[in-house]
């Protein structure tokens, strides 16, 4: 999705051809509706996965014929917005590997996003598994799955 300023309609809707997932915030998702010519459900013919990040509006992931939404995690303070794409990225698709469902993905994106928030910088959050578990339920109920992480420690 950092491409899409620069990209043209016609190679943005050759280099989503096939791709499994798209993540773009709100703002790069109406650029390449816009570039291509492509509504939600002509976008979802060339990508498996849409997820369209909306800042303090949470998230909505489109595949398959669901749509999912996903809330926010309330910050306790804004700092600095920088990284927390991917952040939200890097806990998505760390329950993805994991085979987790769509939504506790992205309840975990969630809030990997906020503790990038919190600090200054895109790589100067840190936490422990036990403090991400224990705000993670905090928040939401994962059914004891996130347990997983804490065997890991």
């Amino acid at each position: 999705s950092q491409q899409v300023l620069r990209l043209e309609g016609p190679e943005l809707a050759r280099d989503m051809e096939g791709a499994h997932f798209l993540f773009c915030n709100d703002y790069e998702y109406g650029l390449i509706s816009k570039k291509t010519g492509w509504d939600l459900p002509e976008m979802l013919k060339h990508v498996k996965v849409l997820v369209v990040t909306r800042g303090k509006d949470g998230a909505n992931l489109y595949t398959d014929g669901q749509e999912c939404f996903i809330p926010t995690v309330p910050e306790r303070e804004i700092v600095d917005p920088t990284g927390v794409g991917d952040a939200f990225r890097g806990g998505f698709l760390t329950g993805y590997a994991r085979g987790w469902d769509w939504t506790l993905c992205g309840e975990v994106g969630s809030l990997a996003a906020v503790y990038c928030l919190e600090c200054q910088g895109p790589q100067t959050h840190t936490y422990t598994r036990e403090e991400f578990v224990t705000r993670f339920r905090k928040h939401f109920d994962d059914g004891g799955r996130l347990d997983e992480l804490m065997r890991e420690s």
